[in-house]
C-alpha cells in the first residue's frame, strides 16, 4: 500500500525566469524498502540532493501525513506527534507530542 506524501517547494518571487529555477529547493519525503522513510532536500533546476536524513518513529510508528515549511523550517507531522526540521541543514530540531 502506498501513502502519499505532499510536498513543498520555497520558490521565491520573479517572473517565472531561470532565476528563479535555480534557487527554488524541494523537499520530498520517500520511503525506504527496510522501512521507514528518509526526509530529502533537492536542488529543483539540477536535481541534486543537498541533504538526506531519516524521519524518525517512521519504521515503527505512523508514517508522516504531509511535509510543511515554514521559514527556515519544516514541519513533518505523523499520527500524535511532529517533527520539526531544520530547513537549511535537516538537523532535527525536535518533536512535539508523544509516540
Amino acid at each position: 500500500m502506498s501513502q502519499r506524501i505532499h510536498a513543498s517547494a520555497a520558490l521565491p518571487p520573479g517572473r517565472g525566469d531561470s532565476r528563479r529555477i535555480s534557487r527554488a529547493l524541494i523537499y520530498v519525503g520517500y520511503r525506504l524498502k527496510a522501512g521507514g522513510m528518509q526526509l530529502v532536500r533537492r536542488d529543483a533546476r539540477t536535481g541534486v540532493a543537498t541533504w538526506d536524513v531519516p524521519i524518525p518513529r517512521s519504521k515503527d510508528g505512523s508514517l508522516p501525513s504531509s511535509i510543511r515549511k515554514r521559514g527556515d523550517r519544516l514541519y513533518v507531522p505523523h499520527w500524535m506527534w511532529l517533527d520539526v526540521f531544520d530547513a537549511k541543514t535537516g538537523n532535527l530540531l525536535g518533536t512535539l507530542g508523544t509516540w
